[in-house]
């Protein structure tokens, strides 16, 4: 099951405008343990989880369907549907009982029964009341907790005496002991929220209502909104990490700064307002250039050849002129090195060393300008520089890359034999990495350590996870005048009903009997919506993507959803789609399994052609497909999975 889990992460299809970040498939596998006396590392054999250690040695055999990694030595294992904890020895230290478990932190670990999270110790005792939905750890000692209404505070964890009480609506990260708060008047939720400045001891740095905005702090500094007394017209400006205000930022000359301070310096977009502009045109792009300001708000480089500057690293930052060639420079603004370059990954430098690209391919610079490994590579993973290794990609016939590891001396530890492989590097002396659709650990020198063995397959894997699904039923239809909103895209055109088969109306069938392939690896069902009405049908969509998802009993026999539909802050994700009338879409949706046998259906919200905007509660219906015999797992009715967006591109947050 857990070779299954990595798999259909790995092929799962982008939403709209989404290219994910794909190390995020290496998410159920990488989240390595500190602490423990055995460095023990999860495998994949026949679908079942163990550990090994550094050398290899199978230490626990393959028995779990899913699990975490050692923390604090102890490691969270599903067996049965259920979730418990074992040691480095495999033994249970606490049993099987939870839908869903996360890791041990700081002595704490949530798990969760029928969908409520509860917080326990190693002894698995209750330490939180059940209020708390959520922690954050600011120390060993303190962390932000949020209640089941979104209300967040902070609590000292030894005592379980809250040190703020529960009133913000945004609370955290702390940076340098310090974080940014925001109040939401639940009595006037027309009014602004309110924004303060909170230590750890939850006393008030700077009070609520002096700001507009503050946002968070970067480097001991934040940037605030100041509202004006006499107009709705508000400006920008910094304070430091005492509440102290440093500067008034300047709009003058449609100057601007929207960035932080590092090394002292911001960016800050300035403007060729000396040039006339167009009849009707306020700002036009190509009179745009950037510069830095210092923190007395002083413009210290103002030079028009530079049209982007990006933010100092270890005393160095990259500018970029109107020929795209880069070149570095130091907090004096002089430059550094002879070279210039074709391209800067992360547009800067991590940890004194910076990945650049010249006309022979990528290369990795030092803070002088000199390359210490020499320009070569067609690409150098994102991920930069860890343990004194780096991964290089070569591009193959498909216009796949693959990869290989390489150290700093530039000598080549592997062929670029490597698909997928963990971006935080290697821990504890391996890296985990996927070789010929096979998981594989590497050692420091290039030895594989261990690999998953191949086994023949004679069916489709069923799909046995135990999380909440991401939504998948996309369509696409013709434009009509009656289509609102947005765009999306999907090749999954309606086609022309031929059969009698299908009920009259507007109707859901999964057909058990039909099985196919889901995402190209899995047992899917045949799933067919067909209009068999005389009027079109108009569904909201949001990327293509149907308000349709899959449904399951619960023990009471409630119907609950498995899947969820994520929620996107972009508008253009939001549109219509339109189904003809004797046209149908067909869709897979997977054969999941586990533990817990129940029915399952498909519930899919749709425009009611009644409705109007006077009455907005009469403009969704509903309806359901047939119902069908499966299995789930526990965590399907409530895990929600942690989604992080592959960028600026990617609007969804869940």
């Amino acid at each position: 099951m857990f070779r299954t889990l990595i798999r259909y992460l790995l092929n799962r299809k982008p939403d709209c405008m989404q290219h994910l970040f794909w190390a995020l498939t290496f998410l159920l596998i990488t989240i390595q343990s500190s602490a423990q006396t055995k460095k023990l590392f999860k495998i994949v054999e026949h679908g079942k989880l163990g550990f090994i250690d550094q050398t290899g040695r199978t230490v626990i055999p393959p028995k779990y369907k899913n699990g975490d990694d050692f923390s604090e030595n102890l490691a969270s294992v599903r067996i049965n549907g259920n979730y418990g904890f074992i040691d480095t020895n495999g033994n249970f230290a606490i049993p099987p009982q939870y839908d869903f478990a996360t890791d041990f932190k700081n002595g704490i670990a949530r798990v969760y029964s029928e969908g409520q999270p509860i917080f326990i110790d190693k002894n698995n005792k209750r330490i939180l009341p059940p209020v708390y939905k959520s922690i954050v750890f600011i120390s060993p000692e303190k962390a932000i907790v949020q209640t089941s209404t979104g209300n967040k505070g902070i609590i000292n964890l030894k005592t379980g005496q809250l040190i703020a009480d529960t009133i913000y609506s945004r609370l955290g990260p702390f940076t340098n002991g310090i974080s940014v708060v925001e109040k939401v008047d639940k009595k006037d939720e027309d009014r602004a929220p309110g924004y303060a400045v909170i230590d750890t001891n939850g006393k008030l740095i700077v009070p609520f209502d002096k700001y507009r905005d503050i946002r968070n702090f970067t480097n001991g500094y934040a940037r605030v909104e100041i509202k004006h007394e006499t107009d709705d017209d508000s400006e920008n400006g910094f304070i430091d990490a005492r509440g102290n205000f440093i500067f008034q930022c300047t709009r003058k000359n449609k100057s601007y700064v929207s960035g932080s301070f590092y090394d002292g310096l911001a960016v800050i977009s300035l403007y060729k307002y000396w040039i006339p502009e167009e009849k009707g045109v306020y700002m036009s792009s190509d009179k745009s250039y950037q510069g830095y300001i210092n923190l007395k708000g002083d413009v210290v480089l103002n030079d028009v050849s530079n049209r982007y500057v990006y933010d100092f690293s270890n005393a160095r930052a990259f500018v970029e002129d109107d020929s795209r060639n880069f070149r570095l420079i130091d907090t004096k603004f002089n430059t550094i090195g002879k070279d210039t370059f074709d391209g800067v990954q992360n547009k800067g430098f991590r940890n004194g060393y910076a990945i650049v690209e010249k006309e022979n391919g990528w290369g990795i610079i030092d803070t002088n300008g000199n390359f210490v490994v020499a320009p070569q590579f067609q690409r150098i993973a994102e991920c930069g520089i860890t343990d004194s290794c780096f991964f290089y990609a070569v591009r193959k016939k498909d216009d796949d890359f693959m990869y290989g590891i390489a150290n700093m001396a530039g000598k080549i530890i592997t062929q670029p034999i490597i698909t997928e492989f963990d971006h935080s590097g290697f821990q504890n002396g391996l890296l985990l990495t996927t070789v010929n659709n096979r998981l594989t650990y590497f050692d420091k020198e290039g030895n594989i350590i261990w690999q998953e063995k191949k086994y023949p397959r004679n069916t489709l894997d069923t799909l046995d996870i135990d999380f909440m699904n991401r939504g998948y039923f996309y369509a696409h239809s013709e434009n009509y005048k009656t289509d609102i909103g947005g765009f999306g895209g999907s090749g999954n055109n309606p086609h022309t009903v031929s059969t009698e088969d299908l009920p009259d109306g507007l109707s859901i069938t999964v057909d058990t009997k039909k099985t196919d392939t889901f995402q190209h690896l899995y047992a899917g069902f045949h799933v067919i919506l067909a209009n068999r009405t005389k009027k079109k049908i108009l569904f909201s969509a949001q990327d293509s993507r149907l308000y349709m998802r899959v449904q399951a009993k619960d023990k009471d026999g409630i119907w609950k959803d498995i899947e969820y539909l994520p929620s996107s802050w972009c508008g253009n994700s939001y549109h219509t789609l339109t189904l003809a009338p004797d046209k149908y879409w067909e869709f897979r949706t997977p054969v999941y399994s586990g533990e817990y046998k129940t029915k399952m259906r498909i519930a899919l919200n749709f425009k009611n052609p009644r409705s109007t905007l006077l009455s907005p509660r009469k403009q969704q219906k509903a309806i359901y497909s047939n119902e069908y015999d499966g299995s789930i797992n526990p965590g399907q009715f409530s895990n929600k999975r942690a989604y992080y967006p592959g960028g600026l591109m990617d609007p969804y947050n869940d």
